[in-house]
């Protein structure tokens, strides 16, 4: 069975507490593009239990340091009754902002569930959010509403059409680096908190609208705060996709991907032709508001 593991970008992303844990609770718009990974799932009934991950990426694990194997062993509890072979192939960048393992993850989750039909959706949305925040927004995929840590996921009008522009180059970003850097910045995010319901309901309204221009308009990530100083080819990136004609430009996750956001497919095309002779990697997509297989 062959998966198409669709990548996410945050049209809004704020922090509005950090919990005693470590952990931080977010307030984000969440939506599905159709740049993906294939993910190929075989079950081999008659051979003994075990799992087996190859993928075409040099470098990359295939064994419990990949999401997508960690998928199959926690689906069984570890006890994994046959054969399971996972083949995937990577286009969605790593480390990125983009939710590449998770997607995998998700898609070994479907692939799986489809054949043994072991949980109902409410289980194994929990089972996704027991192996990353953003696995079970990729079991649902579209354009969610998500809150929590990522698990708690509401339905929200899907992103108008459009043409995006991905990039995504340099050096990745350390994931508990940016939220110290949030922590260093914003302290114990009451301000944040107490704004980002009023600044998420206007991105809401615009979507529900169906007025781009008015998303783009008041789309936000607190992450370009920390990120985009230090990160010069990410900076770089959005400034080119702006003065490229793009009407809107914002990180996606903690980084260091940037997405821009165009009416224009041609012009769309020209500004990824750009970004590309600069030796960063960069992908023409448009929104995804259901999951294929």
């Amino acid at each position: 069975m062959e998966m198409r593991a669709y990548a996410k970008i945050n049209l809004y992303l704020d922090v509005t507490a950090r919990r005693a844990n470590g952990y931080h609770d977010i307030v984000s718009i969440m939506q599905a593009v159709d740049l993906y990974d294939k993910v190929s799932v075989r079950v081999c009934e008659h051979q003994s239990g075990c799992i087996t991950l190859r993928c075409d990426l040099p470098g990359l694990p295939c064994d419990t340091g990949n999401l997508a194997y960690k998928a199959a062993e926690r689906y069984f509890s570890g006890l994994v009754p046959c054969r399971i072979e996972i083949d995937i192939e990577k286009h969605i960048p790593l480390q990125a902002g983009l939710a590449g393992g998770s997607a995998d993850c998700a898609a070994v989750l479907r692939a799986l569930n489809a054949h043994f039909g072991k949980y109902n959706e409410q289980e194994l949305l929990a089972l996704g959010a027991s192996l990353g925040a953003d696995v079970p927004f990729c079991l649902v995929g579209g354009t969610r509403i998500t809150r929590g840590i990522g698990e708690i996921m509401q339905a929200c009008a899907p992103m108008p059409a459009c043409v995006l522009v991905i990039a995504r180059g340099g050096e990745g970003i350390n994931t508990p680096w940016a939220y110290g850097a949030l922590d260093a910045t914003y302290g114990d995010f009451k301000e944040q908190g107490d704004m980002s319901e009023v600044r998420l309901a206007r991105v809401v309204n615009a979507m529900e609208q169906g007025n781009l221009a008015a998303m783009t308009d008041t789309m936000y990530n607190i992450f370009e705060s920390v990120v985009l100083p230090v990160h010069k080819v990410a900076a770089t990136a959005k400034k080119t996709m702006l003065e490229g004609g793009a009407i809107g430009a914002l990180m996606s996750g903690s980084g260091p991907s940037v997405v821009g956001i165009f009416t224009d497919e041609n012009a769309a095309q020209r500004v990824r032709d750009e970004i590309a002779q600069t030796g960063t990697a960069a992908f023409v997509c448009r929104p995804v508001n259901r999951i294929e297989s």
